[in-house]
């Protein structure tokens, strides 16, 4: 992989959107590293303890959920949503930081916050209604429910990348994807699929574990047996949702790329600032 920036701003086949995707996401690794430890993380630690917590004092009391063990379920899954939107909304912001800065390898943990705060009204807007319509559409027809996903993917990085509001970065999602709504949704899936399998690579051999080491702990009454299992369950929730999240920024990339994709094939603003550079560089010579 070239360490060089990419130029965005094209139209790209299936399989260059692929690849281009992937180099994305490693040219910005470092800064999205940064910021999920610095921005989400802590949200996240708070929603393993407190899943973690429910999980453990039911198993040690033997007693099923107790409303107790249910109000720390419902806080750790807000935690844990709060963390892993702060990290969705880092993405779009890195990205677009990478598009515009010309050198990217400046970008700042500081700077992606101060943005994320500057637009946050907007952002939880914008989040709260397209997540109303797409449970609606999915609710009483699934495919309206499918189409509104697909089309709404690109908002949030509409509302960083041209500082849109709401109603009009809705209005700018149709317009990029009149007319490409399937291959659009193709892309996606492809890259949904191979995120998954990502994840799986880990899922798999914690399943593993709990099945031939966790639930033999469970007839095990010994003090040694109980933090062995405390640790497990402990271990267990920090990886998997620590590494599920930062693979949503492989998501976040593709949907970044299909976006410069589908807008350069509609209006061309690549060529056209390659064309006006050429002109500047030409009257220069002169």
């Amino acid at each position: 992989m070239s360490s060089e920036k990419i130029n965005l701003r094209k139209t790209r086949t299936f399989s260059e959107s692929i690849s281009i995707t992937f180099d994305l996401v490693k040219n910005n690794l470092a800064i999205l590293l940064k910021s999920f430890f610095a921005l989400s993380f802590p949200f996240l630690i708070i929603a393993i303890f407190l899943l973690s917590s429910s999980i453990i004092n039911t198993i040690q009391q033997d007693s099923g959920f107790s409303s107790s063990h249910t109000a720390f379920n419902i806080l750790g899954y807000i935690f844990m949503s709060v963390g892993t939107f702060v990290y969705l909304l880092a993405i779009n912001i890195i990205y677009k930081k990478y598009v515009l800065n010309d050198d990217p390898k400046q970008i700042t943990v500081g700077e992606v916050w101060t943005e994320i705060v500057n637009h946050l009204g907007t952002f939880i807007g914008a989040g709260l209604l397209i997540s109303i319509l797409i449970f609606f559409g999915t609710l009483f027809l699934l495919i309206p429910g499918i189409y509104l996903a697909v089309s709404f993917s690109f908002i949030f990085f509409i509302i960083t990348f041209e500082n849109a509001g709401t109603k009009t970065a809705i209005d700018r999602c149709f317009a990029i994807i009149k007319n490409n709504w399937w291959s659009t949704f193709g892309f996606f899936l492809i890259i949904f699929i191979i995120q998954m399998a990502l994840d799986y690579t880990l899922v798999l051999p914690i399943t593993f574990i709990n099945v031939w080491i966790f639930k033999p702990m469970l007839t095990a009454n010994t003090a040694n047996a109980t933090n062995a299992l405390s640790f497990i369950v402990i271990l267990f929730y920090t990886l998997q949702i620590m590494f599920s999240t930062l693979l949503s920024s492989i998501i976040g990339a593709a949907i970044v790329v299909k976006y410069f994709s589908l807008v350069e094939e509609k209006e061309h603003i690549g060529i056209r600032e390659e064309i006006a550079t050429m002109d500047q560089d030409t009257t220069e010579e002169k």
